[in-house]
């Protein structure tokens, strides 16, 4: 798993703000996330989706040379690969997995 500073910050306004956790858990979930994760700094920047967001999100996948990018937005859904990275819904990723 592959995730970047803007990823983590993502992740941790999500949680709290979205999802109402309050900080000790949120801060539990990231740590949690770095111990299992690759942190990259994109040094590339993308303009590919139209959601400045996405981009940051594709930046980060391209440059820890994700195999699989899984989503539920449907923006990056319908571009279905990117610089040779697949783009799954988890039900796909977890087809997929199956075949393996």
């Amino acid at each position: 798993m592959v995730v970047s500073p803007f990823l983590i910050e993502e992740i941790s306004r999500v949680l709290h703000k979205k999802l109402y956790w309050p900080a000790y858990r949120v801060i539990d979930a990231v740590k949690t996330i770095n111990d299992l994760s690759i942190t990259v700094r994109p040094s590339i920047s993308l303009s590919v989706l139209d959601d400045v967001a996405d981009n940051r999100i594709l930046e980060c996948a391209v440059e820890g040379e994700a195999s699989f990018l899984v989503t539920g937005d449907h923006a990056f859904l319908r571009l279905k690969q990117y610089e040779g990275i697949f783009i799954l819904s988890a039900r796909q990723l977890l087809d997929v997995l199956k075949g393996l």
